[in-house]
């Protein structure tokens, strides 16, 4: 290759690496378009092949990266490809090689991402043993490592939430706080794992109810956020994860202010999230989450009314395979389950049962949510019965309390006598 192709290439490569340095730094997304035309014109270089082997992988690796952000920014299923076939290409060229561990790590992040993306069970065990196969070669001593462990717990959390494992759970704690240990004091990461631990923290608290996880994760979260400039793309992030833990805290000790600084910290996430960002329908479902709470606290239609729109925009912007959208479904069940008890309109109950029904259908036989699902389901159809006195759906509804205390009996006591008071019911429908 002559010295003015490699001039070229130069000049590009520091305009794409200033770009994404301005994206960082801003939270100014189409920054992200300008370093990935840089990036394009050397991949798609006739001489590029020729490029200095080194040289040639870091391209390739560099840009796979800011692909990926992109994809994070604005949802580009193109994007989060060319991510992938750029790891997937190193990992089968770097056979030993000092770098290997760090194209895993990537390889493992863009194949996580593909997971909320589809809902494949595959890619995330794939993006699992990716990591794990990082782990397992990286030295002790790399400045790689804390990254490797963020992320391998960060996967075996999705894991948890897609089985219920409590292994992974614990597993993807001990993890994180390693991570953690070994993340210098100023590094600009240590925001994220401080976060991402508190996201386990918060888990933990919802299967023990002990208030010591969920306190230990809002300091973290208020840590991380303490330590995130002010434009950073992952402020969002972390506001959201605080706004969802002060909204646990609120379920818990019913102070309205809980709930307020939630509220206050979704809209701000919200209005720091790009309009395209895979992110999106998540802080828009957990705004819908909040505004649900403060109408059952204040009796006032208006948030009830918002929340159901901010659920619809959020399943809208929700991939048909993604883990998240039974949640999402369930969540606009419920609030128009509130509303059908303040209106009485028999065809928001419909709309209710078609919509738990849809949640269920989605959601893993072995899914932690399962039985709250379910239990959901069996309200409605309770709430069928009373206005239709159709035994058939007195018959739905026992069957499907029946399914919920079966999944959960340890937290069934009122599901219990809410089916005893059914079969009762059913027995002197029988007799009539």
């Amino acid at each position: 290759m002559s010295q003015f192709n490699f001039l070229v290439f130069e000049a590009d490569i520091e305009k794409a690496q200033t770009a994404e340095n301005h994206y960082l730094k801003t939270g100014d997304y189409q920054a992200l378009d300008k370093a990935i035309t840089s990036w394009e014109r050397i991949l798609k270089h006739p001489d590029f092949n020729k490029v200095e082997e080194n040289l040639r992988l870091g391209i390739i690796n560099n840009s796979a990266g800011t692909y990926l952000r992109r994809y994070w920014a604005t949802g580009s299923l193109k994007d989060l490809d060319c991510a992938l076939f750029g790891w997937e290409s190193l990992v089968k060229t770097l056979d030993n090689s000092p770098y290997l561990p760090i194209i895993l790590n990537n390889l493992g992040n863009v194949l996580r991402n593909r997971y909320y993306h589809t809902g494949e069970s595959k890619d995330l065990e794939h993006s699992i043993a990716t990591f794990q196969k990082a782990r397992e070669i990286i030295p002790t001593d790399s400045t790689e490592l804390p990254s490797i462990l963020s992320n391998l717990a960060n996967v075996l959390r999705d894991n948890y939430i897609r089985t219920g494992n409590l292994e992974d759970l614990e597993q993807a704690i001990e993890l994180y706080h390693q991570a953690i240990t070994l993340t210098p004091n100023n590094a600009p990461d240590l925001p994220s794992r401080l976060s991402n631990l508190g996201n386990v923290l918060s888990n933990r608290y919802e299967i023990s109810g002990k208030v010591e996880n969920l306190e230990q994760a809002i300091e973290l979260y208020h840590r991380a956020i303490a330590l995130t400039p002010s434009h950073s793309p992952d402020l969002p992030s972390h506001l959201s994860n605080l706004g969802n833990a002060l909204s646990s805290r609120y379920e818990i000790s019913g102070k309205v202010e809980n709930l307020e600084q939630a509220i206050e910290l979704y809209h701000q996430a919200i209005a720091l999230t790009p309009n395209n960002s895979p992110e999106l329908p998540s802080r828009l479902n957990n705004l819908g989450n909040t505004l649900s709470h403060r109408y059952t606290e204040t009796g006032e239609i208006k948030d009830l009314e918002r929340a159901i729109e901010l659920y619809h925009q959020a399943i809208a912007l929700t991939p048909n395979n993604s883990p998240e959208l039974p949640s999402r479904l369930n969540n606009l069940g419920n609030a128009l389950s509130n509303r059908y008890a303040s209106t009485g309109k028999f065809e928001n109950l419909q709309q209710v049962l078609k919509l738990y029904h849809q949640a269920i259908a989605l959601t893993p036989d072995n899914s932690p949510e399962l039985a709250n699902r379910l239990s959901n389901l069996g309200n409605a159809l309770n709430s069928r019965y009373a206005d239709t006195r159709k035994l058939e759906d007195l018959q739905q509804a026992i069957k499907t309390y029946q399914q919920a205390i079966k999944l959960s009996p340890h937290r069934s006591s009122n599901l219990t006598e809410i089916l005893n008071e059914l079969e009762s019911e059913l027995h002197n429908y029988v007799l009539c």
